[in-house]
């Protein structure tokens, strides 16, 4: 996934340290824990430590990754529908 994302943060694009985010949780999904399109490359910032983090933030991630990558997040809600049922 960070080979994929560039090895850069996919909201600020700050390179070095980088973290891999779960868009769905591994412990609520974990059939989805090792699947790269349930992943994201972020900086410790945007990923647990900022005011804007996906961990901090659960709305504006939600938010921004349907902006930015719908096809993450659209995947991401039909497999919320999925589990559902």
């Amino acid at each position: 996934m960070r080979a994929r994302d560039g090895f850069k943060c996919q909201v600020c694009g700050r390179t070095g340290v980088t973290n891999a985010h779960h868009i769905l949780c591994k412990e609520r999904y974990p059939e989805f824990k090792l699947d790269t399109d349930n992943g994201i490359t972020l900086c410790p910032s945007h990923h647990r430590f900022g005011r804007l983090s996906a961990h901090r933030n659960q709305l504006w991630f939600s938010e921004w990754l349907k902006e930015n990558f719908r096809d993450l997040w659209e995947l991401a809600i039909r497999r919320i529908e999925l589990s559902q049922t």
